[in-house]
């Protein structure tokens, strides 16, 4: 029971050598003056410290949100709480590596002026190898460019932060495979790496996408498919996973160094592969997943769980068009991209901050 204390009025007593009421003390006018000059003048002191203060503050906020906004590694760990932490974007379904998400909109630094053709594109940077090898492990795909289509690349330099991106998007190509499927989309590439003295970050991507759009039910049939491809690797099973070590332990460094990037970059991008090639076969050289479950979802929570006990972490989304693995040990990050559409792996992005 809470008691209410009365608020009582009371009369107070002047003190000692204080005025009677209704009466002010008596002050001499000098010592007014000067009082009141030198309050005056202390306010101003103290209003032109308080103004500094807050300008210098309000610099000093502006250049970390100028940081924050242009530095693609400063984003990585303020996304923390967001399921795909290793990777920039505001959604789930807006998701991709960071040298896509930080400068791909922005206007280029530079174009090139010698366009070339959808063939001779595909072949940069060993993508359509890369991709064949990992579409379809038997190698019985192909990617057919468009005859006669001519894309160009470019550039964007981050001066500040000492980073350049190239990019070359939409080359026009056609995904065959031993069926006799042909399916019409394009290629997306895109590369980083540091302008500066430094070999980091590096990032690398080449996507294959589709025109054609998927239903929900082949997005549930290629979520279903994905996890046990990932249950079958974790049970000492390569399966489809074989050919896609294989291509990560075997990119050729020559091959983006003749593209621009730096020798530096490249090395480590080539080694980046290498590491993440071990990651697939240390998960299945061990081979200690207990489970082979029907139930995806369920079968998805067990990886993720099994991966962290073996030193790596597993995130899954879904995305607009596709479905992004993100397989990740420190901050390496492997990206591994399975289309409803094709039933197979499109895609793939290896990054190091």
């Amino acid at each position: 029971m809470k008691i209410r204390r009365s608020q009582q009025h009371s009369q107070t007593k002047p003190g000692p050598g204080s005025a009677p009421a209704g009466k002010q003390p008596r002050i001499p006018a000098s010592y007014s003056v000067q009082n009141e000059s030198a309050t005056g003048h202390s306010l101003a002191l103290r209003f032109a410290a308080l103004t500094m203060v807050l300008l210098a503050g309000s610099a000093l906020c502006l250049f970390f949100l100028a940081q924050y906004l242009i530095r693609p590694s400063a984003q990585i760990d303020s996304l923390a709480a967001l399921p795909a932490y290793n990777i920039v974007g505001k959604r789930n379904d807006q998701t991709t590596f960071w040298s896509l998400a930080q400068y791909h909109d922005l206007p280029p630094t530079s174009s090139d002026d010698h366009p070339f053709f959808a063939l001779d594109a595909l072949n940069r940077l060993n993508s359509r190898d890369h991709l064949t090898q990992l579409m379809q492990p038997d190698g019985m795909c192909i990617l057919i460019a468009a005859e006669g289509a001519v894309v160009s690349s470019w550039t964007y330099d981050d001066l500040l932060q000492e980073v350049r991106c190239w990019f070359v998007d939409d080359i026009p190509c056609t995904y065959s495979d031993s069926t006799g499927r042909e399916i019409p989309g394009s290629l997306d590439l895109s590369m980083g790496w540091s302008s500066g003295f430094s070999n980091l970050p590096v990032c690398y991507t080449a996507l294959f996408r589709p025109q054609q759009s998927a239903g929900e039910d082949a997005f549930d049939k290629a979520y279903a498919s994905l996890v046990d491809d990932l249950q079958q690797l974790c049970r000492g099973r390569m399966n489809t996973f074989h050919s896609i070590q294989t291509m990560l332990t075997t990119m050729n460094t020559e091959a983006f160094t003749e593209n621009g990037m730096t020798w530096d970059g490249a090395s480590t991008l080539t080694n980046l592969g290498i590491e993440m090639g071990h990651v697939l076969e240390q998960l299945y050289s061990w081979g200690s997943f207990p489970y082979d479950l029907a139930d995806p979802e369920h079968a998805a929570d067990l990886l993720q769980d099994h991966f962290s006990e073996e030193g790596f972490s597993l995130q899954i989304l879904r995305l607009e068009e596709f479905y992004l693995v993100l397989i990740s040990r420190d901050t390496a990050t492997l990206g591994l991209y399975y289309s409803p559409v094709l039933e197979t792996w499109c895609g793939f992005g290896l990054q190091l901050p």
